[in-house]
């Protein structure tokens, strides 16, 4: 069976998102292995790489979210469902899918709240002093997304299981 990408604005930009957390993922790498390196030869590591790090791998994850949804590829947990009808599978992953959306959407809402919070108290890092309220905003952002595409998932045929 051949699995076809999904199409529409909702997929691409989905596909966009991902590609720039695989791309944002790609230059942490880059940043921490550069670090240890620098640590290694001259014991001087970059200034505040655990910053780097953590912000830019969570807004990575953040990114990814939406593509996950959009392919059916987050955790899934099918012990108890596995000799139910087909059906019955469908409306479940369906179910879940509305859930998901509502704790997007509820997470989304929150963290653009604390997004504003933080922009407002001027709160950044220790080291690099880079301020937390974008990449909040951003996170918020793509949690709202991964709402919409968990909505548009609850109400397609779930791919098989298997």
């Amino acid at each position: 069976m051949v699995e076809h990408a999904p199409k529409g604005a909702l997929a691409s930009l989905a596909r966009v998102l991902a590609v720039l957390g695989g791309l944002l993922m790609l230059l942490v790498a880059v940043v921490s292995t550069y670090s240890v390196v620098q640590r290694w030869v001259t014991t001087n590591p970059v200034q505040g790489d655990f910053e780097i790090v953590s912000i830019g791998g969570g807004l990575a994850v953040f990114l990814c979210l939406p593509w996950a949804q959009q392919r059916g590829a987050n955790i899934l947990v099918d012990s108890f469902t596995t000799r139910a009808p087909a059906w019955f599978n469908r409306a479940l992953d369906g179910l879940w899918n509305l859930v998901y959306a509502g704790i997007s959407a509820g997470l989304a809402w929150r963290m653009t709240l604390g997004a504003q919070d933080t922009v407002t108290s001027n709160t950044s890092s220790m080291v690099l002093g880079i301020p937390y309220g974008w990449a909040m905003a951003l996170a918020a952002g793509c949690f709202a997304v991964t709402s919409v595409v968990a909505l548009a998932t609850a109400f397609k045929p779930a791919p098989p299981r298997g």
